[in-house]
């Protein structure tokens, strides 16, 4: 299958300033991938207000995220047509992405600025991107680019985060998806972002969380903090996730066996596929083939997670 048409890798405004008189300031576009990541040690992100989506139908609309609030989301939760989380388990309010801005503070690695910033919008929304045509998806691309500058002004961008766990002998599994989201895709572990103000977003509380949910490991189980392996998206229809690869001391046998399902309360993959191998990996990326020979697509950001592996991270 190897379907790689739905898979991007996203981008940051990435800003260079030679130092000469007068200093000179370059305006970029680079890929936010591990290597960038790993070039500037980028770790603690800074996050703010940013853009919501334009109304295709009014291109004059506010895209204020106060103003979204107000007249937005709120009338919809009011009318009962979203939740906000008061009467669901579930809170349809979902974080809008915007392109970060990477600023080297200096030549030193480990100094620099990393902004994120998030508008607002709601599951609805994301669905309504999931569910047009590519032929209507990518027409609003070209309007949003004429227009704006931004050929995902239109879409709800509605940010994931995704993680790749190494179990203790140096294997990854993934599994098919279960749920209406990526139904049918190979994943590891990955969900939407917990709506909250953009100043108090926190992904390594959402992907704790979505480790313990998805696969059952506690935090208790990482040998080291998670290190950030880049933003990847699905270029059509604009859906992102931030994803990680995570060191555990979980090992092989606990997702083999089937043991993490006695651990997640809703299953959203079915049996895990292991990958003990960096040929493994290769396998998959460039075929679609898991080692028992079935052909699967594969799930944007479990892709660019395998693409991060280095060799040495995984048994050979």
């Amino acid at each position: 299958m190897t379907n790689t048409n739905d898979f991007q890798v996203e981008e940051v405004n990435y800003f260079d300033y030679v130092t000469t008189v007068p200093i000179i300031e370059k305006r970029l576009r680079k890929s936010l991938s591990r290597e960038l990541i790993s070039h500037w040690c980028v770790d603690h992100m800074f996050t703010k207000e940013g853009l919501c989506a334009a109304n295709p139908d009014d291109i004059s609309q506010s895209r204020d995220f106060q103003w979204h609030i107000d007249n937005v989301i709120n009338p919809l939760v009011k009318s009962g047509e979203i939740s906000d989380g008061s009467d669901s388990p579930f809170d349809d309010r979902k974080l809008r992405y915007n392109t970060p801005t990477l600023i080297p503070l200096s030549s030193v690695r480990d100094r620099t600025s990393f902004t994120l910033p998030f508008g607002i919008t709601h599951y609805k929304a994301f669905q309504a991107d999931q569910n047009r045509s590519d032929e209507e998806n990518l027409a609003l691309q070209k309007r949003g680019e004429e227009l704006f500058g931004d050929k995902y002004a239109f879409f709800s961008r509605a940010p994931g985060i995704a993680v790749l766990p190494i179990t203790k002998e140096g294997s990854v599994f993934i599994g098919e998806r279960t749920n209406e989201d990526a139904k049918g895709l190979l994943n590891a572990v990955a969900g939407h972002l917990k709506y909250r103000h953009p100043e108090k977003v926190d992904l390594n509380e959402d992907l704790l969380a979505e480790m313990e949910e998805e696969f059952g490991l506690l935090e208790s189980s990482l040998i080291e903090r998670p290190f950030f392996a880049g933003v990847y998206s699905n270029p059509i229809k604009g859906d992102l996730d931030f994803t990680y690869i995570a060191q555990t001391d979980a090992p092989d046998e606990y997702f083999s066996s089937g043991r993490w399902m006695e651990k997640v309360s809703e299953r959203e993959h079915k049996p895990l596929i292991q990958l003990s191998s960096m040929s493994d990996v290769q396998r998959i990326l460039d075929t679609g083939k898991v080692p028992d020979g079935r052909e699967f697509d594969i799930m944007y950001s479990t892709r660019g997670a395998l693409m991060s592996l280095k060799p040495g991270e995984l048994r050979d």
